[in-house]
């Protein structure tokens, strides 16, 4: 609300002046007084206003606030990119580099060394890393879309404000990850390795995680609306402040998880996965005991 009064407030006032600006002497002089003075310092409300709302935006980013899918992607980066496409880096050596702001499109980095790298409002859509390694890489306001990396190594990796819509990382490694005010939406990710891990503020609706393991990873209102979530292994995860409207759970292992906040979560999809006493469950909810044996991680 706050940005909407101020920007509106801002393009008034640059309308305005606009005129002033074009205004004859005769038009001027039929003007009172206050409205010429507003005219002169015109301008500069227009920027100290701009400069508010930028701040405004900027700290609600930093505490991590969940945001639209279309606010992720207005931030994240696209047009500024500069290098080119379809670069052909399969097998490569390119850990520590920077590839800031770098258009790298339908590029080939398979088995590619990105360990370490900087990819701020990195360009990589339709790209493919599958196998590549991204340990402790650094993602920001990157666009990640319709991309592949089955089996690629994000461990340890930070990802925040980037859209990965579409991806296809089935088997990828996501071992205690950082992920925050990202788009997962629509991904393929069945077998991935996501343990330790936390997201924050992220869309996973729509993808297939079955089989993928979510033991000991912290969910923070997070969308995981007609995700597919069978045969998951989510033991002590916690699941809070988490959508599962229409989530499939058949055969998912929630030993010891946290899901007392979980919001659009039926009993007809908690009795189809299991748990055990440790289980945390919306009041008035059961959940069928995990056998013994699919208890073990």
């Amino acid at each position: 609300m706050f940005r909407i009064i101020a920007l509106t407030t801002a393009v008034i006032m640059w309308v305005f002046t606009l005129y002033i600006s074009n205004a004859s002497y005769e038009q001027k002089q039929r003007l009172p007084r206050p409205l010429l003075s507003m005219a002169e310092i015109g301008a500069g409300m227009v920027v100290d206003i701009s400069n508010v709302v930028n701040e405004t935006v900027g700290i609600r980013l930093k505490k991590g606030m969940e945001r639209t899918k279309g606010e992720i992607k207005a931030y994240a980066s696209g047009p500024t990119a500069t290098g080119s496409e379809g670069v052909i880096g399969a097998g490569a050596d390119m850990s520590g580099q920077d590839l800031t702001a770098k258009l790298l499109a339908n590029s080939i980095f398979t088995r590619a060394n990105l360990e370490n790298t900087i990819m701020t409002k990195t360009f990589l859509q339709g790209s493919q890393l599958d196998s590549a390694t991204l340990v402790n890489a650094k993602i920001s306001r990157a666009i990640m879309t319709n991309m592949t990396a089955r089996g690629a190594d994000f461990s340890s990796t930070l990802i925040e404000d980037t859209d990965m819509t579409g991806i296809q990382a089935q088997g990828a490694l996501f071992k205690e990850t950082e992920i925050s005010n990202s788009i997962l939406s629509a991904g393929q990710y069945s077998g991935t390795d996501f343990s330790g891990s936390a997201f924050v503020a992220t869309y996973l609706d729509q993808s297939i995680f079955f089989g993928a393991n979510f033991n000991d990873v912290t969910f923070y209102d997070v969308n995981m609306s007609r995700a597919n979530l069978e045969q998951v292994r989510g033991q002590g995860a916690v699941f809070d402040k988490v959508e599962f409207y229409k989530t499939k759970l058949a055969g998912a292992n929630f030993s010891g998880a946290d899901l007392s906040t979980a919001t659009a979560l039926t009993q007809e999809q908690l009795s189809l996965a299991c748990g055990n006493a440790e289980t945390k469950l919306p009041e008035g909810m059961t959940i069928p005991t995990c056998p013994e044996v699919s208890a073990l991680r």
